[in-house]
């Protein structure tokens, strides 16, 4: 078990050293400077053009043509906030990081609907009923139908809550006849910083009806190398009853194109008994915003 732990924190410290201190805030951004032209993206996507006059600690003040008095917005919505270059266009927002490939995360839902895919084998589609709930659909392989539920919250701009559930329905074939089988993800969560630099812990269990349940824990943490590149690594661990702890961790690089996200990962599992780390397998994953 300590070389396990060991495992664990040198997991964790591997991602987080790569801290990049990136904020809402563009360096190059100069509030009150009136011969920038700055756009505003907020946290629902929402862009606003115009000169950033002042920015403090909970809010930002825009001065947009034919207003006359500022727009002040609250720094905990801004997304991102950048320089339009002289002579060219606005540039589209990127989207932002706002999940990993398997562990769930409680950052605020980026656009309004999402479809995922994890090497066509697990395909999911996203529906962000508003700033606290989604509701998702889709299948796992040839295994059945999914479908999940997520309420997120944010307690502070950096301290995010969250509760999911997601339910896989199988069906079951046997000589006496046929029946759905019905196991799930029941997962707590607490998400700690924000799309540049994040670290997530989930406890809750993996639970299956007439099946009892095991308790499962999730680790997420990553940083942005630069506007459209993230880096993340994310662990899944499952007990059972005889007291063996079973680790999933997986490393991975997302590359953002505006609305669109490719993941390529790298997967392994650790067996406490067994202490051993099987040879990684490689995996690709892709989401598209709308």
């Amino acid at each position: 078990m300590r070389e396990i732990l060991a495992f664990v924190f040198f997991f964790c410290f591997a991602c987080l050293s790569a801290q990049s201190g990136v904020g809402p805030l563009s360096a190059d951004v100069r509030p009150g400077d009136s011969t920038q032209q700055h756009q505003v993206v907020l946290l629902d996507y929402s862009t606003f053009l115009g000169t950033v006059v002042a920015v403090d600690d909970d809010s930002l003040r825009m001065r947009v043509v034919n207003i006359a008095e500022p727009l002040t917005f609250p720094v905990s919505q801004l997304r991102k906030v950048r320089v339009v270059r002289e002579g060219g266009a606005a540039p589209a927002p990127e989207i932002g990081f706002d999940d990993f490939t398997f562990v769930r995360s409680a950052l605020p839902f980026g656009g309004r609907r999402r479809f995922k895919t994890v090497s066509l084998a697990y395909n999911v589609l996203d529906f962000n009923l508003n700033r606290h709930l989604q509701l998702t659909v889709g299948n796992a392989a040839l295994l059945g139908l999914t479908f999940g539920q997520r309420f997120r919250t944010s307690a502070k701009d950096w301290l995010h809550l969250g509760l999911s559930n997601e339910m896989l329905l199988v069906p079951i074939v046997t000589f006496s006849g046929g029946g759905i089988g019905v196991g799930g993800d029941l997962t707590g969560l607490v998400t700690i910083g924000n799309e540049d630099q994040m670290f997530n812990l989930g406890v809750g269990m993996l639970y299956a009806f007439g099946g009892g349940a095991v308790p499962a824990y999730r680790v997420g943490v990553g940083t942005r190398l630069s506007p459209t590149v993230h880096v993340y690594g994310e662990m899944l661990a499952v007990g059972d009853a005889g007291d063996q702890l079973i680790l999933l961790p997986t490393l991975n690089v997302a590359l953002t194109r505006r609305r669109h996200r490719w993941s390529f990962g790298l997967a392994t599992t650790v067996v406490d008994s067994e202490n051993f780390l099987y040879l990684p397998l490689p995996y690709l994953s892709y989401a598209v915003y709308y």
